[in-house]
């Protein structure tokens, strides 16, 4: 994980620099926000993995900061760079939405993929907060931080009843549901934008 997040400070330096050579400078602001959203967010689920007391709601405020921030910034970045400045002013709205809807269902998409690896690193995710919201935070949360605990003192074999709490109380289609949610309604903004080749490429990736 350091080694990731030192990656991706290199790669907002170079990204920087590129601005810098062609004439970007106007992005730097909208760059600016974006790492300090990061690190917000990544500071946040820091301080939350330590308590593992995260609700849905401060999970999807996580999202928001840690990846749905990255596709507002990439689509923006695109929008904002066009040399028709004023048309693509008009379309601003759909192109917020779409990129906050976008990056949330890549992050639960990813939640869903990595459920293990997560549950490994102290990461409460919302296949897990989905299982806790159907079977009932308050009674079965310390069971779970019990379980989690376990895992941190290298005891492998409380991953199985862990697992199989979150199979038992449907927390991956919970999050499934969510999933779906954020997808469509990224596609629905997405088709509200004029026929283009860039507004296809943009579907394709709100379905991936």
């Amino acid at each position: 994980p350091h080694a990731a997040i030192v990656l991706g400070d290199f790669w907002l330096a170079r990204a920087f620099q590129v601005l810098l050579q062609h004439n970007g400078t106007h992005l730097l602001p909208l760059y600016a926000d974006v790492i300090e959203d990061l690190s917000q967010g990544e500071l946040f689920q820091m301080e939350k993995a330590k308590t593992l007391d995260v609700t849905p709601i401060e999970y999807y405020t996580i999202c928001k900061k840690k990846t749905a921030s990255l596709f507002y910034a990439a689509i923006m970045s695109g929008a904002m760079s066009v040399p028709e400045k004023e048309k693509a002013a008009e379309f601003k709205p759909l192109l917020e939405h779409a990129a906050y809807h976008m990056g949330m269902a890549f992050q639960i998409r990813d939640d869903l993929e990595d459920l293990q690896a997560d549950l490994a690193e102290s990461k409460m995710t919302l296949p897990l907060l989905g299982a806790l919201v159907h079977a009932g935070d308050q009674q079965h949360r310390p069971q779970v931080k019990t379980w989690i605990h376990s895992l941190e003192q290298g005891n492998n074999a409380s991953m199985e009843p862990l697992l199989g709490f979150v199979e038992k109380h449907k927390g991956r289609e919970y999050a499934l549901q969510v999933l779906n949610h954020h997808t469509d309604s990224a596609r629905e903004q997405l088709g509200r934008l004029p026929d283009s080749v860039w507004k296809e490429c943009l579907l394709v990736l709100s379905g991936m």
